[in-house]
């Protein structure tokens, strides 16, 4: 197979992407005045925006539950446009060097970042989209706010006692082992997050603030609902480039199918990671890089080597890594 592409394993890019891309590379600057051109957010200002105060506003103490619930805060918006223009313009810079994936593969936003790099669908198709979506509420009018929250528990921590029967308004939405633990998403209700981050042991429970809304939980059909006629309106072509599913696995052959997955990766979980690079590996995986802002994958040790590729310094790595593998380097 060859070289894979992972993308979006963190979701919308919360901290600061850094301008150095767009500064060295004129294909960057290039595509980023383009989504300026869309979204009409100032580059590389965006780039160098950080998020994460406005998960938490006003500290650890503050109110986690928004205002109002009617509307997704700007930020959001702001954070996805900065993930998939970062996404992006890093494998245009890529595919300047030579360099192009064989097969791709993205959870949440970068699953649809992954059908673009397909060639299923136009990328101011996507930013328009994005756009659209900025106007959906965080709950339905009259429901209870949604939030996420992430775990960190023991390796063999029995995932039903955080999430099973017993907490029905919780779900398991991600989840990403490491050498001697597991680091887990949860989506709910936010009280009912706040109740599992009380009564689970200290320091294993970490809130963020409901203005992320409960990600990939049956909670989000809402968002489905809300989503399924614009996505309806869209024209998906069949993947140019090997395309996985983030849910099961399953390589997405034609445009249809690349619809659906896009509508299910809503109320769905993520694949874990553990399960994402098996099945990398299952499809001849000799190397994969994790492009923009992700989760590292190199932890358990996968069968092959993953690279990020985030910032401008990672280009001189992966391209010797290449070499080294004998990855094919083709002309644009």
């Amino acid at each position: 197979m060859g070289l894979s592409y992972i993308l979006g394993t963190a979701g919308m890019s919360i901290e600061p992407a850094g301008a150095a891309f767009y500064e060295q590379y004129d294909v960057m600057r290039n595509w980023c005045d383009q989504v300026q051109q869309w979204t009409g957010f100032e580059m590389p200002a965006l780039l160098n925006e950080d998020f994460s105060a406005s998960l938490m506003p006003g500290g650890p103490d503050a109110p986690r539950e928004p205002a109002d619930l009617s509307v997704r805060p700007e930020f959001i918006y702001r954070g996805e446009v900065r993930q998939a223009a970062l996404a992006l313009g890093i494998a245009d810079v890529l595919a300047e060097q030579g360099v192009h994936p064989d097969l791709l593969v993205g959870t949440s936003l970068g699953g649809m970042i992954a059908a673009c790099l397909a060639g299923s669908w136009e990328r101011e198709t996507l930013f328009k989209l994005l756009g659209r979506m900025a106007a959906f509420p965080l709950a339905p009018a009259g429901e209870p706010a949604r939030g996420i929250a992430f775990g960190v528990v023991p390796a063999d921590a029995d995932i039903d006692w955080y999430c099973g029967d017993g907490r029905p308004n919780v779900y398991l939405s991600g989840d990403a082992s490491t050498d001697g633990s597991r680091i887990v998403m949860f989506s709910g209700y936010l009280k009912d997050l706040e109740d599992l981050a009380a009564e689970a042991p200290s320091g294993q429970i970490h809130m963020v603030m409901g203005a992320m809304g409960g990600l990939h939980s049956p909670l989000e059909q809402f968002v489905r609902d809300l989503l399924e006629p614009l996505v309806n309106e869209i024209n998906f072509r069949d993947p140019q480039i090997r395309l996985i599913s983030s849910l099961d696995g399953a390589e997405l052959k034609t445009g249809e199918e690349v619809r659906a997955d896009i509508l299910e990766n809503v109320v769905n979980p993520s694949s874990s990671v553990a399960d994402l690079v098996a099945r990398l590996d299952k499809y001849g995986t000799t190397m994969a890089l994790t492009v923009g802002a992700s989760l590292p994958l190199g932890s358990p040790p996968s069968p092959f080597p993953v690279l990020q590729a985030v910032v401008a310094q990672d280009l001189g790595q992966i391209m010797t890594m290449v070499y080294d593998l004998g990855i094919e380097v083709k002309e644009s």
